[in-house]
């Protein structure tokens, strides 16, 4: 692990939010021809993405890269979004379970499915994934993300509350990223389903949390968009403008943050976690990158009160990877 300057939080970190590559289209059987998958809000953007930097796991990416790159930024953890489809079940599943057994205290596995154009599928469908290897999973997500996001519905929807029953079933969690205007359909599902654990990101529900979690004791927040402003640059663009982009506007990236965060942190510490939201691109991969990310994350809790920056930097995780056997 890099040695941090001195007014960086110095100690461990768990990423709350990291995607794993999913598997390549053409790993079994032969691709659906006719098809079409859904133009979303960033479908034009993640079609710039040139070939070699699309993250395909066993091709343009693999597990021991992203284990040694999250090894070497000091980060002890990470909840990691499996990609699951129908098509591809038990081969994906099977790449979740060999990475658990090669990684058992690295990776807390969440298993991420979707299917007819939006960012789930049906209950009944998630319940048999969730049967082939009883006890793989700790978590369901992340649902509700992009590109799908505008046609995406409400978090208390018929498909969605179908999953989240199936998920108080199994006893795991909940990733979820709201869409804009959902926030009162999000606090009628966390109502509905208040035994559930429900982990929440999105600038859009951010200024909305304080009085969720005022309201509702089963909801988290990862705090992954401090660097809001390069956000779509870590997703869509190149490498180096990104490294150059942090480091230029380091202070101003990190005051902002701040403002935007810190009242909101120290007055629930046990409810917000750090995050990357990384995995769109190869490159975001890379141990410099992840480096970069993670001791921008440390500054950031550095200027937090010291009482509360082990809960956000890994405890608030660490608890809930242990309460759902993800350890």
């Amino acid at each position: 692990m890099n040695n941090f300057p001195a007014s960086c939080y110095q100690g461990p970190l768990i990423d709350s939010h990291l995607h794993i590559s999913q598997l390549p289209d053409d790993v079994v059987g032969s691709p659906d021809l006719d098809y079409v998958p859904y133009r979303g809000v960033d479908s034009d953007k993640y079609d710039t993405i040139a070939a070699e930097q699309r993250p395909l796991l066993g091709t343009t990416m693999n597990i021991d890269r992203i284990a040694c790159m999250l090894k070497n930024e000091g980060s002890v953890k990470a909840f990691a979004f499996f990609p699951v489809f129908p098509e591809i079940t038990s081969p994906a599943i099977e790449v979740v379970s060999k990475v658990k057994a090669q990684y058992p205290d690295l990776f807390v596995p969440f298993i991420q499915t979707s299917a007819n154009g939006v960012s789930t599928l049906e209950g009944s469908i998630l319940d048999v994934m969730l049967q082939v290897e009883p006890g793989l999973f700790a978590g369901f997500g992340e649902v509700g993300d992009s590109p799908t996001e505008p046609i995406n519905p409400p978090p208390d929807s018929e498909i969605y509350t179908g999953d989240f029953e199936v998920v108080r079933e199994h006893d795991i969690m909940v990733y979820f990223h709201p869409g804009v205007g959902h926030q009162e359909n999000l606090e009628r599902a966390l109502e509905q389903f208040s035994d559930v654990t429900f982990l929440i990101h999105g600038d859009f529900i951010y200024p909305y949390m304080e009085g969720i979690m005022q309201r509702h004791d089963n909801v988290y927040f990862t705090f992954n968009d401090i660097f809001a402003d390069l956000i779509e640059t870590l997703r869509f663009g190149e490498r180096d403008t990104f490294m150059a982009d942090m480091r230029d506007n380091w202070d101003n990236l990190l005051d902002t943050a701040v403002v935007q965060y810190k009242s909101l942190i120290e007055a629930r510490p046990d409810r917000y976690m750090w995050g990357t939201d990384r995995g769109d691109i190869v490159w975001g991969y890379e141990e410099e990158v992840g480096q970069l990310l993670a001791e921008f994350g440390r500054a950031f809790i550095g200027r937090l009160d010291p009482a509360v920056q082990d809960r956000v930097a890994y405890k608030n995780a660490e608890f809930l990877a242990n309460k759902f056997g993800g350890s």
